[in-house]
Formats: structure tokens, C-alpha cells, sequence
């Protein structure tokens, strides 16, 4: 089943081993998963040079545990890409002392949608605080593994080195779709206790989630830009 919702497509070759999520619709059986997994249907993904998944499994990882993430891209950040600007200076610090709040409440898993602006900041930060406390995971969320392929190649490149450092990948989409983003913004909530935002109030993606994370009863952490 994984050959098939994969066939004639490579996976971004910095995956260490990528999850596809989908979501069962009707009577649609190609990607049904007997074991099931958190609510979604799962298929692993594991490419052969690659380094093996750590001991704990996504499927082990409890909601109550784990905070996602979603903030503004880039050019809805006051600063814009200029990210030694004084704000996102300050924008990381705070990120940073809130993700040590959510550890020392028990937040060990953190997940991040992997988009140009906030969720670098977001993705940076977190992999920081990996490396000062112990049991600390990370996990990039993708709409699609060709999420990247459009943009500026300092951003790419930016983009697939932080890949290469997460725990996990998963991806919700085998191809881009026009509602892959919002399939991923979804995930990242369905499987979260807590929403750690980047928000200023402006309409959009960020926006979206927020609300759909309020409604499905998630505590919501809103930081300003």
C-alpha cells in the first residue's frame, strides 16, 4: 500500500524515516493500517542509509505531552526576513524560556510545521532546549515532501539541514494538494495538548489554526511578533 501512495516519487533525501499520515474517507481502503495509530492510518517509511528511529515510537508519544506549533511566515513578521533585527532577537529568547516552561510541565515531544519564518525560529529554539534536557523530541510535520520546493535556496538549504536534526518526519500528503496545509495544521493539533503560536491577529493559516486548536479544547500559548 505504501508503494502505491508513493510510486515514482523520492522522498527528500535528508528524511531519516518518514510517517505518511492519511485520514480514512468512506469506504477508501489503500491506506488502511490494521494497527492503526493515534487516530490516523500510518505507514513507515524508512530509507536505507538513513539512522534508525530512536527507542520511543510517534505512536508512543502522548498528547498530554507534546505541544505543537504555528506562527506567521516571514513577510508577515515585522522584520521580515531580517532575522538579526533586535524584535526576533527578542522573539527567540521568548520562544525559548517558553519551551523550558512546557518541559518543566512535562512537554517532552515538540512538533513543528517546517514553514519559511516562525517555525524555523520555533524548530531552532526547540532543537536547543534538546540539547540541555533529556527525553526532548522533535518532529517536523510536512503537507507534502516537496514543501520546499519553490523556495529561495538559502531557505532550502536552511530548511533541509533542520530536517536532517528532527526526530521524526511526517508527511500528510504523498503530493502537494491544495488542502495539504491544512491537513498538516490539522495533524499537528490532533495529535497536541498544548499550541505554542506566533500570532499577531492578521488572517491566514496561522489564524486558522489557532481557532481549530481552541475548538478541539487545546491549551493555546500566544506569543505576539
Amino acid at each position: 500500500a505504501l508503494a502505491d501512495c508513493t510510486a515514482d516519487r523520492e522522498f527528500h533525501p535528508a528524511l531519516k524515516t518518514v510517517s505518511l499520515y492519511t485520514r480514512t474517507r468512506g469506504n477508501d481502503k489503500r491506506y488502511f493500517d490494521k494497527t492503526g495509530g493515534r487516530g490516523y492510518n500510518a505507514f513507515w517509511y524508512k530509507q536505507t542509509k538513513m539512522r534508525e528511529l530512536s527507542a520511543m515510537s510517534l505512536r508512543d508519544i502522548r498528547k498530554e505531552n507534546t505541544c505543537c506549533f504555528t506562527g506567521h511566515r516571514v513577510q508577515k513578521l515585522p522584520w521580515g526576513p531580517r532575522e538579526t533585527d533586535p524584535r526576533c532577537v527578542a522573539l527567540r529568547i521568548r520562544l525559548f524560556d517558553r519551551l523550558e516552561e512546557l518541559y518543566d510541565r512535562g512537554i517532552r515531544h515538540f512538533i513543528c510545521g517546517m514553514a519559511q519564518g516562525s517555525d524555523m525560529l520555533f524548530c531552532e529554539e526547540a532543537m536547543k532546549l534538546r540539547d540541555d534536557r533529556p527525553g526532548v523530541t522533535l518532529e517536523a510535520a510536512l503537507p507534502c515532501p516537496q514543501q520546499s520546493e519553490r523556495w529561495p535556496e538559502n531557505y532550502r538549504t536552511r530548511y533541509e539541514e533542520l530536517l536532517a536534526r528532527c526526530d521524526y518526519v511526517t508527511c500528510v500528503s504523498s503530493e502537494y494538494t491544495e488542502h495539504c496545509m491544512r491537513l498538516r495544521n490539522e495533524y499537528m493539533v490532533d495529535h497536541s495538548g498544548v499550541l505554542l503560536a506566533v500570532y499577531g491577529g492578521s488572517y491566514g493559516g496561522t489564524m486558522q489554526t489557532v481557532n481549530y486548536a481552541r475548538r478541539s479544547g487545546l491549551e493555546v500559548i500566544i506569543l505576539e511578533p
